[in-house]
């Protein structure tokens, strides 16, 4: 199925996946179907990064964590958190053994969003309660893009396509050109809390 999104001036046709699969397992089949053209993952504006990954490195780094990429470079995915403000261009930078990608996947995609089945209710937008506790983006080589955004206090998950024009911009974030408006929503039932934890262990040991 095609959408045409509008943002600002620019329209574009992304095409939405359909399932015949449960939402969970369809999301995740989705992203494991097309790892081999995952360019990166970008996490950001959630409890992992803002408040974990920030305390994690106030004593070495002394400063806030904007965000956080995990690319996929061949045999040793790269990762670089980084830090506000962005002119100060303040990184930390490490790298995953295929091990520990491999381990952070699964453990937020496979046994994750894959075992969960559709929320029964939900709200009209994301987020609809805070603290967010995941807000993770992941981005493919054909410019499309899948944001995966959990909060703990809810218990719900919501799923949205969209599009990015390959580039990042001054700041060090994609340069996203837009999202379909309308979620799929999962019902969590605590199925990313291992995962969420796992992300948060393996990226802090590695940089």
């Amino acid at each position: 199925m095609a959408l045409m999104l509008s943002v600002g001036i620019f329209v574009a046709a992304i095409m939405l996946p359909t399932f015949s699969q449960p939402l969970g397992a369809a999301a995740a089949g989705y992203i494991d179907a097309r790892v081999d053209n995952i360019v990166f993952l970008w996490v950001y504006n959630c409890t992992l990064v803002n408040e974990n990954l920030t305390e994690y490195y106030q004593e070495s780094v002394g400063a806030y964590v904007d965000g956080l990429s995990v690319y996929l470079n061949g045999s040793s995915p790269e990762v670089t958190v980084l830090f506000a403000p962005y002119t100060s261009q303040r990184t930390v930078e490490g790298q995953l053994t295929l091990d520990q990608w491999n381990d952070l996947r699964r453990n937020l995609f496979t046994y994750g969003i894959g075992v969960m089945g559709a929320a029964p209710q939900h709200p009209d937008y994301f987020p609809h309660t805070w603290p967010v506790t995941l807000l993770l983006d992941v981005y493919f080589s054909d410019k499309t893009v899948l944001s995966i955004g959990y909060t703990k206090q809810d218990q719900l998950v919501s799923i949205q396509y969209g599009t990015w024009t390959g580039l990042l911009r001054p700041d060090g974030w994609p340069d996203v050109l837009g999202f379909n408006p309308v979620s799929d929503w999962l019902a969590a039932d605590g199925h990313l809390e291992y995962g969420v934890l796992r992300f948060f262990e393996v990226i802090t040991s590695s940089s």
